[in-house]
């Protein structure tokens, strides 16, 4: 749960900072009480990308978070390649 209140308050700073993850994925903070998350639909390459919005910065980690876990995106989840 840390790295979701790190995101939250990243996210929550004044000058706008985004967090994208890569594939889609995507927080950032468009007004002062608007919280958006864009993500793909699946983990499909041509897979639509989808927004969702949030009042609060925490619920909108959250949300990134467990989007970020699903769909399997972020170093932490490379593989090597078995040719190597």
């Amino acid at each position: 749960m840390e790295d979701i209140k790190l995101i939250a308050a990243v996210v929550s700073l004044a000058p706008g900072y985004n967090i994208s993850i890569g594939g889609g994925l995507d927080i950032t903070r468009l007004d002062e009480n608007i919280f958006s998350v864009t993500f793909p639909e699946s983990d499909n390459m041509d897979s639509d990308i989808k927004e969702k919005r949030f009042k609060d910065a925490e619920s909108a980690a959250k949300f990134f978070e467990q989007k970020r876990q699903a769909l399997k995106l972020g170093d932490d989840f490379l593989t090597e390649d078995d040719d190597e």
